[in-house]
């Protein structure tokens, strides 16, 4: 559990669903809107992937937290499951630090 002070831009999203579930909501809710156009096609921030089904896209960070990136908006992006798992990957072969993949599981 992760104490009641630590701010909510410091916890993952699933920290943040396990803490608040409402702004939790909220947060999801606000990133896909933000890549939903008129008709209600859900973009991909990277590969222009699109599709009505929020259940293709995870929410990534596009600073890592690994690298200080923090759970807020500006800082949130949707991208397809299959673009996230090349970026993941694209990561690893980095040798950059992954946070834990329950932060994407969205």
């Amino acid at each position: 559990m992760v104490p009641d002070n630590v701010p909510l831009e410091q916890l993952s999203l699933y920290q943040i669903r396990e803490r608040d579930p409402a702004e939790y909501r909220k947060i999801k809710d606000t990133v896909f809107a933000k890549h939903t156009d008129t008709k209600g096609f859900i973009t991909c921030a990277t590969s222009g992937f699109k599709s009505q089904m929020r259940i293709d896209f995870q929410i990534d960070h596009i600073k890592p937290m690994s690298e200080s990136g923090l759970t807020k908006i500006e800082n949130l992006q949707v991208l397809s499951r299959k673009a996230h798992q090349k970026r993941l990957v694209r990561r690893i072969e980095e040798g950059s630090v992954l946070h834990s993949l329950w932060s994407h599981a969205v």
